[in-house]
């Protein structure tokens, strides 16, 4: 009867923290509108000076407050905490990402990124 009871505490243990871990872990998703046409889109090539818009939500088509890191070339040169929306100015040429990290997420598993390339020909097009 002690060893059922044990083993019973046992697994009760055990699924609270694959439960609890696992809440934590699932936070926020990050959806991108693909019908907007003015949101940047994964892969998008753009000419230098045009004005970027990010736009996200959750599936829920709710607002998600996030940081907001922009990297041309592995070097950050925007960063801007707590927003549910960003609109910006690339003038430079380059390969850029956008991280978008929840700012209720833990560890890296809410994190989005989404790549473009800025360049010159795309602008002669």
């Amino acid at each position: 009867m002690k060893k059922l009871v044990l083993l019973a505490l046992f697994v009760a243990c055990v699924s609270f923290v694959f439960i609890s871990c696992a809440g934590v872990a699932g936070g926020v998703e990050i959806i991108f509108d693909q019908n907007d046409p003015t949101a940047v889109k994964d892969g998008s090539v753009f000419a230098p000076n045009s004005l970027l818009k990010f736009a996200w939500s959750d599936p829920n088509g709710m607002p998600v407050v996030c940081d907001f890191i922009l990297e041309k070339d592995g070097t950050t040169v925007e960063e801007r905490t707590d927003v549910t929306e960003v609109v910006l100015t690339v003038e430079e040429e380059g390969v850029y990402k956008a991280y978008f990290i929840p700012a209720n997420a833990s560890g890296s598993r809410g994190i989005k990124i989404i790549g473009f390339t800025v360049n010159r020909m795309y602008e002669e097009l």
